[in-house]
């Protein structure tokens, strides 16, 4: 059978209202975000903060053990720090976007750190030369979501002080790019690009 402490991890898939700011007014979206359960005793109805009378679909998402260190494992936890991010990687050569996985970083860690675990974990090998390009998921009026540059100068920043809305279950898109190693064959394309 499952183990419900060991093999699995239950995120309720909630709405949040947030607040932005565009220029010279605010203004209120909804997003998704993810909310860590830990109380598998209670009704399914019971885990979601709003009322589902009207029908609305309830979502949830099940984190499995991933192959880490040569084992299959859950990644390590911190319920009251940890924020679980979801990655896409964009391979200029290819054009192509591909989902990668999730990961789970502390709110204070560098976004840096998180950006070169990220790369660790993908084996893309970092040197002086690697720069990224990372684009967040943002929501937009019409509740739906476009991706946003993040400003390389605030890499050293604190993943809570980057990430806008800082929730779990934010998505974002990585390029990594290798200054020394780009191939004239090949052209140099970005997220920008493929999107158009």
């Amino acid at each position: 059978g499952v183990n419900l402490d060991e093999d699995i991890r239950v995120w309720i898939v909630h709405t949040h209202e947030i607040h932005v700011n565009h220029h010279y007014h605010s203004q209120s979206l909804l997003t998704s975000a993810l909310v860590y359960c830990d109380d598998y005793d209670k009704k399914i109805i019971d885990l979601f903060e709003y009322d589902i009378s009207d029908r609305r679909t309830l979502s949830i998402f099940v984190e499995q053990k991933i192959f880490l260190n040569g084992i299959y494992q859950l990644l390590t936890f911190d319920k009251d720090d940890d924020l679980l991010i979801f990655v896409r990687f964009y391979n200029s050569r290819y054009e192509s976007l591909l989902y990668h996985g999730h990961f789970l970083f502390s709110q204070q860690q560098s976004f840096q750190k998180c950006l070169n675990d990220i790369a660790l974990q993908i084996k893309v090998s970092i040197s002086p030369s690697t720069t990224f390009i990372v684009h967040q998921a943002v929501p937009t009026h019409n509740q739906t979501h476009q991706y946003e540059l993040i400003k390389a100068s605030s890499y050293d920043l604190s993943l809570n002080q980057v990430l806008d809305p800082c929730l779990s279950g934010v998505s974002i898109i990585i390029q990594i790019i290798d200054i020394n190693q780009t191939n004239d064959d090949y052209p140099l394309t970005t997220v920008e690009d493929y999107f158009r």
